[in-house]
């Protein structure tokens, strides 16, 4: 399977570069106490997720600077992870085909800033590779900057 990527402008945002020729930057949550770094950075080692989402997104205006929005799609994630406790461990592989919702409201001002607040669901994450399937709600407050 070949994907082409569109060609975008490359950015830094602190020591990550997002778009161009850079490679997909994923986010995680750590489940440690951030403040132990040796615990916190073998979790980060030992969890490793590769995979796209497709969304589509559609906005309405409700005036020059307010819009809402809603967004539908499919999260496809490969995802590895080995766990630790008491010096057991457990390896494990879950490839999840997920459906994703959401909606959220943009506040538009200054020409090029943006302020978005997103709710957004996961349904069912893990598939049938995972015990029970849990649906992930994630909210966020986003600023945006358009060139």
């Amino acid at each position: 399977m070949h994907i082409t990527r569109r060609k975008t402008k490359q950015i830094t945002v602190g020591s990550v570069k997002i778009g161009g020729d850079a490679a997909i930057s994923v986010q995680s949550m750590c489940s440690t106490d951030t403040r132990d770094i040796n615990a916190t950075v073998e979790q980060i080692r030992q969890l490793e997720t590769a995979g796209p989402a497709l969304t589509a997104f559609g906005m309405l205006p409700l005036s020059d600077s307010w819009q809402l929005y809603a967004r539908v799609g499919m999260l496809f994630a490969d995802t590895d992870l080995t766990t630790s406790i008491n010096g057991s461990s457990d390896s494990s592989s879950i490839d999840s085909d997920s459906t994703t919702v959401g909606a959220g409201a943009q506040y538009d001002w200054g020409g090029h800033w943006s302020a978005r607040l997103d709710l957004q669901r996961t349904l069912e994450l893990g598939g049938d590779d995972m015990f029970g399937a849990p649906d992930v709600d994630t909210i966020s407050l986003g600023f945006l900057y358009r060139l």
